[in-house]
């Protein structure tokens, strides 16, 4: 099986994003700092103008790691010149080889950490914090069901 993809900025971004956000930490702090704001401006009369920390760690949270998680995205799209390159990933029983137009690489099904399913993308993790994105728009239903019956019978944790 046979799937040639681009990625686009916008999926970088989006990427970034997905990354930041899947652990529910990161959800739970991000709905504490949003609690923390909506409760110093529905009740002033409790924050005292020497407290800065009220509004500057939400600050942190809800602006800056967000804007940091954006331009980051960005530069590495636009510096890394293998993000532009069209890629081809071939399955097969026993490897994922994956061909883009200044690279190659061929995994074992072994050396697969997990292979997972979003709503926008599958992601091959080859570590737990580094992967490859193939784009669902570009993966048939078809296709989509022979990967899923080789990553079971390699016993590669997915949720296809």
């Amino acid at each position: 099986m046979k799937i040639v993809t681009k990625l686009s900025e916008s999926d970088i971004i989006q990427f970034g994003f997905y990354v930041l956000y899947r652990k529910w930490v990161m959800k739970i702090v991000t709905g504490l700092m949003i609690l923390t704001v909506l409760f110093s401006l529905l009740f002033p009369e409790i924050v005292k103008p020497d407290m800065p920390n009220v509004f500057l760690f939400p600050f942190i949270f809800l602006v800056v790691l967000p804007v940091f998680v954006y331009v980051a995205s960005k530069r590495d799209f636009k510096n890394n010149r293998r993000m532009h390159e069209q890629v081809e990933y071939v399955f097969d029983d026993q490897n994922l080889v994956i061909n883009g137009e200044s690279f190659n690489m061929t995994m074992t099904w072994d050396k697969i950490f997990r292979v997972t399913k979003t709503k926008r993308w599958i992601l091959f993790w080859q570590t737990r914090n580094m992967a490859s994105l193939v784009p669902l728009k570009d993966i048939s239903a078809g296709d989509m069901l022979l990967l899923k019956k080789i990553l079971n019978e390699r016993g590669v944790k997915n949720n296809l």
